[in-house]
């Protein structure tokens, strides 16, 4: 019998203090008694993105609603058996969430029973479940490089990323296991710069991720997602500030990058990625390759915003 399959998310959610941030932690009672220390994590509804999923339920759960996104802390997956016996599957993406207002109000319905802000470097001995480490381990070190680049939490990154996640959630509701992909890039866009000087930072980004070493697929893969997510983070940051209003999937920031500069790589990258993914992104080979044009993509981009006319250039429809 095949496993029945759920889709959830889930989020760290810190203070904004990047020198000492403080997790938020949920404790619960479940109805068989246990009691737990968890973060917020729920299923996504019919047709929801997993981003809007997590801010949902953290809010729901634990009463917070001045929040922001921060960064994508990756995907579990386990098998487990459900009440009734039957075999089960899960999936949770994480994220990285942050909240300038840590008053909170949990949700007794569902067995909480208290919230409590933790050091981040402690939660993990108080969290329930040890796997939760990893997550924990990701959202400090992505705090730990914001403590130490120009780059600081974005209420601008913030909005760019809903909306991303915003607009996939009404094409999701015959595929809801594709909703982390249709995010695109901006949910996993976990060193993602907001301001075009910051472009620089998502280039040495790419560049350190292709030469770190990755021992087995699972690893290149995650290495070669993280240097394709700069390529779509670098292009939303400039079309955005070209045109406001233009939609953030890749095809339409490709093309208004041509419509500004005719002859740009980043559109040819951006092309030939979103190809990738709607071949279903089973070629590891053609998507390394296509991870070593990203750098100099970037650094091209870097160069045409600097310059800010090129060949071929036209203004964007107003």
């Amino acid at each position: 019998m095949a496993a029945r399959q759920y889709t959830s998310a889930g989020a760290v959610v810190t203070t904004t203090d990047v020198d000492r941030p403080r997790a938020l932690l949920l404790d619960q009672v479940r109805v068989t008694g246990q009691r737990q220390t968890v973060a917020p994590k729920g299923r996504l509804e019919p047709g929801e993105s997993p981003l809007a999923a997590a801010f949902r339920e953290v809010t729901e759960e634990a009463g917070l609603r001045d929040l922001a996104y921060a960064g994508y802390l990756g995907q579990d997956s386990y098998a487990f058996t459900d009440n009734d016996g039957q075999p089960a599957a899960k999936t949770v993406d994480w994220f990285l969430l942050t909240t300038g207002d840590p008053t909170t109000n949990v949700r007794a319905g569902e067995g909480f029973t208290a919230a409590r802000w933790v050091d981040l470097d402690q939660a993990a001995s108080v969290a329930s479940h040890p796997g939760f480490a990893v997550y924990l381990d990701r959202a400090a070190d992505l705090l730990a490089w914001r403590r130490s680049t120009p780059v600081a939490h974005s209420r601008l990154l913030n909005q760019v990323v809903r909306q991303a996640a915003a607009g996939a959630s009404a094409i999701l509701s015959d595929q809801p296991g594709a909703g982390l992909v249709v995010c695109g890039s901006g949910a996993r866009g976990d060193r993602m710069a907001t301001q075009q000087g910051d472009l620089t930072a998502l280039r040495d980004f790419a560049a350190a991720r292709l030469a770190e070493p990755a021992a087995g697929d699972a690893a290149r893969r995650d290495r070669i997602r993280r240097t394709l997510s700069a390529a779509g983070s670098a292009a939303r940051i400039v079309a955005a500030d070209l045109d406001p209003r233009v939609p953030l999937r890749l095809p339409a920031v490709a093309a208004l990058l041509r419509t500004r500069w005719a002859d740009n790589s980043m559109s040819t990258v951006l092309e030939d990625y979103d190809a990738f993914r709607r071949d279903a992104a089973r070629d590891l080979q053609r998507a390394a390759a296509l991870a070593e044009r990203v750098p100099d993509a970037i650094d091209a981009l870097i160069a045409s915003a600097a310059l800010g006319t090129a060949t071929g250039h036209v203004e964007p429809a107003r």
